[in-house]
């Protein structure tokens, strides 16, 4: 029997078990949704470059080591979601497609090293928590989205990565930034490593229109930002510049250009801006425990500014339909959107670049680009944990750049991200190396009141945070005390 009706095989035979159990169990509802400072820390191998070969980091994987055909299962969360290049963890077979044949490869060379099949099951996090639940053992691998990971910790689901044997979370193939934003207390519950692509996806960056920047002789961005002078206020200097009532009649709308569009909803362009600036809502504590950062008066002053910035003199265009089109148009020197778009933009007949968010200004150390909500790794508690550490350190080696460079996952997808209709855009790729490791996580353990009423203060452009963190304060407050109650956390 080849690989391909293995996997298949024993996929069927995996989700006839779970449908079983869920059976047993009732028949729960599905349920799952697809919702959507540290210094940054580098790593991965510089894009274009050779690692010399004395210098090369390798995955601690004993030679030699053999699972005598163990069936690896994994509950993809984001099997069915639509917001990813792909969602393949394990492709059947090559297809020519770049980053589908990245990926089927990394899969293959895991398998053979390792004496394992590896099997995506369409399962959601919905029901791969119903089954946990319900003691089911039949998958070893899950991936949840941030949003859905504290209801597998706060019950007790899971294990945590800190813990976990023959895992070494230290290297580069395991995402060093989501281990320091995401912990709490000690323990990190759910990681990120290169074995998936979905928080480079979600990751938003800020596309670039080059000829509108060679018709306005505007200045080098991608050198700007090696020179650490990519910031805000450049930003709007040069968006200002590209901002023009091209239809003559006194009044801009949706055919007239713009300095920047972006996402429908304006709360996704200031949460970007907020972790570029270093001023997220809530962040990482120097006690290893989350706190609400928006207290402090930085966070004020930075709001206010992105106010300014994005919603006077038509600087940003949020057009009724669809931002990635107008940019397509060349309506709008930038776009501020996910990675993902750069698939969508590949039609486009103007070229076009990728670079990180700009910092807040130049005493800013380093760029942050926001990854809100992608899938997190989580491991259920009945694993094998010798076995399962050792296929999850296999995952993300054999995936990364540290492995095989530029034939690896990771710049699979870089490739398949910036190579347009024409040529192919190394200083992007530079750039995507960057973002890659400048991406920031946006902590999901508020779900107060504040938030919601910050969020749609941006959304409506009125400056009225000082008042909204004055009435509801109190409650955020007791709302963030029970969530550390509940996990069991003791804030000093």
């Amino acid at each position: 029997m080849n690989r391909s009706h293995t996997r298949r095989l024993a996929a069927w035979l995996a989700a006839l078990t779970l449908s079983s159990t869920l059976i047993a169990c009732g028949g729960a509802s599905d349920g799952g949704t697809d919702t959507t400072a540290a210094p940054a820390v580098t790593t991965a191998a510089p894009a274009g470059t050779t690692v010399p070969e004395e210098t090369k980091l390798t995955a601690n994987i004993p030679e030699g080591t053999n699972f005598g055909g163990y069936v690896f299962n994994i509950a993809n969360g984001f099997h069915n979601a639509t917001k990813y290049t792909t969602n393949a963890i394990a492709p059947t077979e090559a297809t020519g497609d770049v980053l589908n044949d990245a990926i089927y490869k990394r899969t293959v060379t895991v398998e053979e090293k390792l004496g394992i099949d590896i099997v995506d099951l369409d399962i959601t996090q919905a029901k791969a928590k119903t089954f946990l639940q319900a003691a089911d053992t039949s998958f070893d691998l899950m991936t949840v989205d941030l949003a859905g990971t504290r209801g597998f910790f706060n019950e007790n689901l899971v294990l945590d990565f800190n813990e976990m044997p023959n895992i070494d979370l230290s290297m580069p193939w395991w995402d060093q930034n989501a281990q320091e934003k995401l912990s709490i207390d000690g323990k990190l519950w759910y990681a990120l490593s290169d074995f998936l692509i979905t928080h480079l996806d979600n990751s938003r960056g800020l596309y670039f229109n080059k000829q509108l920047f060679t018709d306005l002789q505007l200045e080098d961005p991608y050198q700007l930002v090696r020179d650490g002078k990519w910031t805000l206020d450049k930003l709007r200097e040069m968006g200002l510049q590209a901002v023009s009532d091209l239809d003559g009649n006194q009044v801009m709308n949706e055919y007239d250009r713009y300095g920047m569009t972006a996402f429908a909803n304006p709360g996704q362009l200031y949460e970007a801006f907020l972790t570029a600036s270093e001023s997220e809502i809530m962040q990482q504590g120097s006690n290893g425990i989350p706190y609400f950062y928006c207290y402090e008066d930085r966070f004020l002053d930075v709001a206010e500014k992105l106010l300014a910035v994005f919603n006077t003199d038509d600087f940003t265009y949020y057009p009724p339909k669809d931002s990635i089109t107008t940019f397509m148009e060349n309506r709008s020197l930038f776009l501020t959107w996910t990675l993902y778009a750069a698939t969508q933009l590949r039609a486009m007949d103007t070229d076009f670049g990728i670079l990180p968010l700009p910092k807040y200004d130049e005493n800013q150390a380093d760029y942050w680009c926001v990854c809100p909500q992608p899938h997190t790794l989580m491991i259920p508690l009945h694993v094998d944990q010798e076995r399962t550490g050792t296929i999850l350190e296999a995952m993300a080696y054999y995936s990364s750049p540290y492995y095989n460079g530029e034939e690896s996952v990771t710049y699979a997808y870089f490739e398949k991200a910036v190579k347009g209709k024409t040529t192919r855009d190394a200083e992007s790729l530079e750039m995507l190396d960057i973002i890659k490791n400048s991406i920031s996580y946006l902590i999901k353990l508020d779900d107060s009141a504040m938030t919601n009423a910050i969020s749609t203060a941006f959304k409506n452009g009125q400056n009225q945070f000082s008042t909204i963190i004055a009435k509801t304060k109190k409650a955020a407050d007791k709302t963030l005390e029970n969530v550390y109650a509940s996990m069991g956390v003791t804030v000093d």
